[in-house]
């Protein structure tokens, strides 16, 4: 019911995407065990967590509109 889980990434950017949240979505985003990872520029839809984070995320920065 994620809509993308990502792990064990460096050096990752998601840049000018559009996330909407499905009947059954729980989270758009799950980043875990990655580092260097940049969201720019994104735009989420629906009442639901944008981004649930892993307690071993490194130099993680967003710019979320």
């Amino acid at each position: 019911y994620t809509q993308l889980f990502l792990t064990e990434n460096q050096n990752l950017t998601i840049k000018d995407c559009t996330f909407i949240a499905g009947e059954n979505t729980t989270q758009h985003l799950f980043i875990d065990n990655s580092e260097n990872v940049t969201l720019s520029n994104n735009s989420f839809d629906g009442d639901i967590p944008t981004i649930v984070k892993g307690e071993h995320l490194k130099d993680y920065c967003t710019n979320i509109h």
